[in-house]
């Protein structure tokens, strides 16, 4: 397992897409993505986006939000793109131009609760950090700061 890891931010407050150097190492992820925990989402091809998995039990999301296709599912906060191999996390191989031409930034206005619903999936974690075997998926009440 490599000692860093090398992806594409995608972080909807500054409206931005840059290449990053990561530890591997499932904290340094989350500083990195401003939270606590983190998830993954498949995108195709091997590719995946490490969120912020409680992303979206808070509405707004003071990390903002993002999609990846005109069609795609709306993900809450920044997002890492990596790739997977096996249950490790390795270097991204997807181009940061194809990430920036897939992404959208979407404000909190243009969201519906619908589309922003938490359902996640728990993965136990392995004493290497690495992903473990699925263990359930729930859907959890949001917090609103709006109201």
């Amino acid at each position: 397992m490599a000692n860093k890891l090398k992806g594409i931010l995608i972080d909807p407050v500054d409206k931005s897409i840059k290449l990053v150097e990561v530890d591997n190492d499932c904290r340094a992820i989350a500083k990195l993505l401003n939270c606590e925990w983190v998830e993954q989402v498949q995108a195709g091809g091997g590719a995946v986006i490490v969120i912020d998995e409680e992303g979206k039990l808070v509405r707004p999301n003071p990390n903002g939000y993002f999609r990846c296709n005109p069609n795609g599912q709306v993900l809450a906060g920044k997002g890492l793109v990596l790739h997977q191999s096996g249950p490790d996390w390795v270097d991204a191989r997807v181009s940061i131009e194809a990430v920036r031409g897939s992404v959208s930034f979407v404000d909190h206005d243009g969201v519906s609760d619908a589309e922003i619903e938490p359902r996640h999936s728990v993965y136990a974690m392995n004493d290497d950090m690495s992903r473990g075997e699925l263990k359930h998926s729930y859907v959890m009440p949001v917090k609103r700061l709006d109201s």
